[in-house]
């Protein structure tokens, strides 16, 4: 069974994040953005961003999730989910 930290990818950036998430409007996450802002509203110096996403069989099984967290230290702080399968 594998957890989250076997899905973390790279640390990135909140400007990274917005700019790849930006929707039409240019608005990072659409119908998540207030969600995203709380998140990132936790953010401490020190912390870092990561991406997530579930291993690939989990998509094949319709249990694939993908977002980002913010971690401090080793502990998971606050998270987002912007896809399920």
């Amino acid at each position: 069974m594998s957890s989250l930290k076997d899905w973390l990818g790279l640390p990135v950036t909140v400007e990274e994040v917005e700019e790849h998430h930006a929707g039409p409007s240019g608005v990072p996450f659409g119908r998540l953005h207030e969600e995203w802002v709380r998140m990132k509203s936790q953010m401490r110096p020190g912390d870092e961003l990561r991406g997530f996403c579930s291993l690939s069989d989990s998509w094949a099984h319709c249990a694939g999730r993908a977002g980002y967290v913010i971690l401090r230290g080793d502990e998971v702080i606050a998270s987002i989910t912007y896809m399920m399968n």
